[in-house]
């Protein structure tokens, strides 16, 4: 696979400490879902499901695309949760490229690798969980 990173944002203080915030946010809803809450704030928990239901129309769409070409073969569900999973392993590819070429740059995001940003909780625990609730079922 390729890791050549896409290109990097810029990284400001600004950029910095707006990650930093949004960093503190997912922990947090992460504890959140863990007690059985729902995830706070609002507009973050809103703007992730939106971008669920984006992913799966997008995927619906290109299912019906597969189905209508392919006369012999059938689009699943578990070609769907493939898609993501794969899509997943390319975003922690390419914040691990990111991570390295800051690390070669000089330059740090707020203080912490992207990869490890994503690493430090197990999947039963994480919000991208194949159940889709945080590891909760």
């Amino acid at each position: 696979m390729n890791t050549k990173p896409w290109p990097l944002p810029a990284i400001d203080d600004k950029l910095r400490a707006r990650l930093a915030h949004g960093a503190r946010l997912r922990k947090e809803m992460m504890e959140q879902i863990a007690r059985g809450e729902e995830p706070q704030p609002v507009y973050r928990a809103r703007w992730l499901k939106e971008s669920a239901y984006a992913v799966i129309r997008l995927l619906a769409a290109r299912g019906e695309e597969f189905n209508s070409t392919h006369d012999d073969d059938a689009v699943s569900v578990a070609d769907f949760l493939d898609s993501i999973w794969s899509a997943r392993s390319i975003l922690v590819t390419q914040a691990a490229a990111w991570s390295d070429a800051i690390t070669r740059s000089g330059a740090t995001c707020h203080g912490r690798d992207f990869d490890k940003d994503l690493g430090h909780l197990d999947d039963a625990q994480r919000l991208d969980h194949p159940t889709g609730d945080g590891g909760r079922s």
